[in-house]
Parts: C-alpha cells; sequence; structure tokens
C-alpha cells in the first residue's frame, strides 16, 4: 500500500476522530496513542509542539508514561501521548520488554487506547503494534489508496482483529445528509493540552 501520510489518507486524522468520539462517552477514558515514530503527524494535529516528550521517549527509557501522556482540556476524558522524539530505531523500540509492559499498564489506565501506527505492509513497526493490539480499523481514500494493495491487505488482517474501514473523502451519494456548515477543526493551540495528574 502506499504510504498513507504522503498520500493524505486519513489514518492519523481518523484516529483522531474515532478517539474523540469514544472520549465523549461518561466516565470513560481514552488514550490517543501515535505509535508513527518515522513520520508522526498527531502533535502537529492537536497542537503540540514538534518535540514534545511522548512515545518514544517512554520505549527508550528516559521519562515514565505520566511524563508523557497529556490530558486534552476540551474533551477531558481524551488523552494524548505523542510520538516523541526521534531516535532512529522505530522497529527496535517497539519490539521490546518496556512495549509490552507498557501496553499492560495502558490497558488498566485507560478504558479504550487509539493507536496511530505506520501504514501497514512498509515497515515492521505496524506488525509488531498489531500483536499488541485487539482490534485494527484500515483507513483508504478513493482515487488515492492502491486498490490492489488494500486488498492486500485486508487479507493479511486476522479477521479476529478486523474492526472494518474507514473510506474517506468519497463523493456525495444519494443517502448523503447535509450537515450545514460544520467541519471539524483542530486548534493548533498548545494551551488546549493540561498535563494529566492521573495518567
Amino acid at each position: 500500500m502506499r504510504e498513507q501520510r504522503q498520500h493524505r489518507d486519513g489514518k492519523s486524522v481518523s484516529a483522531i476522530n474515532i478517539a474523540g468520539v469514544l472520549a465523549l462517552k461518561d466516565k470513560t477514558r481514552v488514550l490517543l496513542l501515535d505509535c508513527d515514530f518515522r513520520h508522526p503527524t498527531i502533535h502537529s494535529l492537536v497542537g503540540l509542539p514538534k518535540d514534545s516528550a511522548g512515545t518514544a521517549d517512554v520505549l527508550a527509557g528516559t521519562i515514565e508514561w505520566r511524563q508523557a501522556i497529556l490530558q486534552c482540556a476540551e474533551l477531558p476524558n481524551l488523552y494524548v501521548s505523542s510520538a516523541g522524539r526521534p531516535y532512529g530505531r522505530a522497529a527496535e523500540l517497539l519490539d521490546s520488554h518496556a512495549w509490552r509492559e507498557g501496553c499492560k499498564y495502558l490497558r488498566t489506565a485507560f478504558d479504550y487506547v487509539v493507536i496511530d501506527s505506520p501504514p501497514i505492509g512498509l515497515v515492521a513497526d505496524y506488525d509488531l503494534i498489531q500483536d499488541s493490539c485487539d482490534g485494527v480499523v484500515l483507513v483508504a481514500r478513493p482515487n488515492h489508496t492502491d486498490r490492489s494493495s488494500l486488498q492486500k491487505v485486508l487479507q493479511s488482517v486476522p479477521a479476529e482483529k478486523n474492526l472494518g474501514l474507514v473510506l474517506n473523502c468519497t463523493e456525495r451519494w444519494f443517502l448523503w445528509k447535509a450537515a450545514g456548515d460544520y467541519r471539524y477543526a483542530y486548534n493548533n493551540r498548545g494551551d488546549n493540552f493540561a498535563e494529566s495528574r492521573r495518567a
């Protein structure tokens, strides 16, 4: 499959939207975890500084999870951990005791953990992440995502983990209903996030 970041299939925005919707439920703690260490985008989409400490820093042993996880001021049930600083060894960080133990900890601390991973089939990072996940949501975009590659990817995801496919930027169709001028928007101000005292 083509690299989704370059072709703008909407992988990271979809992860943000899914995490945001889950966080609307009362008493439901949701973590949005950026594990696309090679091409991170979550920090810029939610308004965090580029050099924010995050997931990679925890896995490298320089900080603890409580220092990497920030709480969203506008959605108090939503927490975010950016990818963190580049260490140049993404697969090693994910194929580590720190990653496996971190997953165990995050399962106890949050009701849902939504992970923004690298695109399937490009690097080993995705496979290491999928092994620790309960489910996978694929993201594709008409006229951007290669169809034959998408079919191969659909077959490669274990049936018990395949939660579905998000199709972005589709044309209007007969069941489509206008929702006025409402648009999703992400504020670029870093002050929308405060350090979580509970994570």
